[in-house]
């Protein structure tokens, strides 16, 4: 299939998606499985069980927490949250994946998750009323990681691909709905490199296990893909075929991050990582967060910062990145605002002085 079908193809599923979405919003119900999965920015497993909770005293019947897909790390710590939430609060909480953090963050204004975990850089946006958002989004922050989590641009070993610069005559996935820094993060790179956009094909889709099996496939030569570190879709894909991470030199990277504003800063991923990776590789990320919108209730909001900090070791045990989310001797400064419910925690622990 050439790679103009197939993105004629990847947009009717999107728009069969949101339509579906849409009319399960208009009917007020949905099935869901309860554990997730991946899907667009108004998924169709939406249910009653992800409708806004009543808050009564500072209290919820239950917490959804939106993640981006499943095995992503931000699946394995969504998961791992609502198990210290209900095992240690009472309150019955579970993990929903979408396609990636707008979504994310669209699911939580419009009712169906309570909290998420999504990057500082898309809360920014939100926050901001831009990118993929039409209006200011009151997001606040619960927890923020200390790590910047990479976007990583992977290719095909046999591509030919050594640097950005020889994606010309290439296919690409590029774009991604849920997540728009994905588009941005791509035209950065074109810009910085001074590519002809017209000479590669650039693709889109609905979550990263499509990106991964297109290039499991041959049917893309490179893929932008979220994800953290050892993020276990990026190492069983490390193990099934050969491919190579793609690095910034300091110039490059500096022009990109221009361009990518200020939601974003240099990560890394450190030789090692995966099997093709012989020296550490410079690239953009975002630090995570665990997020609510500013109605989310303050009591709730610290006894949530408070039991989930206060055990350190199962944290670790969620995925590779839990070690970012443990809070010590200094609080990170997102670009958007704490829940003063979180600062009251933080306060109590001198983090915060006034």
């Amino acid at each position: 299939m050439s790679p103009i079908n197939q993105v004629k193809n990847r947009s009717l599923r999107w728009l069969a998606v949101v339509g579906l979405a849409c009319c399960i919003g208009i009917a007020g119900c949905g099935g869901s499985s309860g554990s997730g999965g991946s899907g667009g920015a108004a998924p169709a497993q939406a249910s009653q069980a992800n409708k806004p909770a009543a808050a009564s005293s500072g209290q919820l019947s239950t917490i959804a927490i939106g993640t981006s897909s499943v095995g992503s790390d931000t699946y394995n710590m969504g998961t791992g949250f609502a198990k210290i939430i209900s095992d240690k609060l009472g309150i019955p909480a579970k993990s929903v994946a979408f396609g990636g953090g707008d979504a994310v963050v669209h699911n939580m204004e419009n009712g169906r998750t309570q909290m998420g975990i999504v990057s500082t850089s898309i809360l920014l946006d939100a926050y901001q009323g831009q990118g993929s958002f039409q209006k200011k989004v009151p997001v606040r922050v619960l927890i923020m990681a200390k790590r910047a989590q990479p976007r990583q641009l992977v290719v095909r070993a046999d591509a030919g691909i050594k640097t950005p610069a020889d994606l010309e005559g290439k296919t690409v996935v590029g774009i991604r709905p849920a997540i728009a820094d994905i588009q941005q993060f791509m035209n950065a790179i074109i810009s910085a490199y001074h590519l002809d956009k017209s000479k590669i094909h650039i693709v889109s889709t609905t979550d990263t296990n499509e990106a991964i099996n297109d290039l499991e496939q041959g049917s893309v030569q490179a893929a932008i893909l979220p994800g953290d570190l050892r993020a276990s879709f990026l190492t069983q894909m490390d193990q099934k075929i050969d491919v190579d991470w793609i690095g910034f030199p300091n110039d490059k990277l500096q022009a990109i991050l221009k361009q990518m504003g200020p939601g974003f800063t240099v990560a890394e991923i450190p030789a090692g990582t995966y099997k093709n990776v012989k020296e550490n590789l410079q690239t953009i990320g975002s630090n995570m967060t665990l997020s609510v919108l500013d109605s989310f209730p303050d009591d709730v909001a610290y006894n949530i910062v408070k039991t989930i900090l206060n055990d350190p070791e199962e944290v670790k045990q969620f995925d590779f990145s839990g070690k970012d989310y443990l809070i010590s001797d200094s609080l990170p400064q997102p670009p958007i605002p704490y829940k003063e419910g979180a600062l009251k925690y933080y306060r109590e622990k001198g983090l915060v002085k006034n």
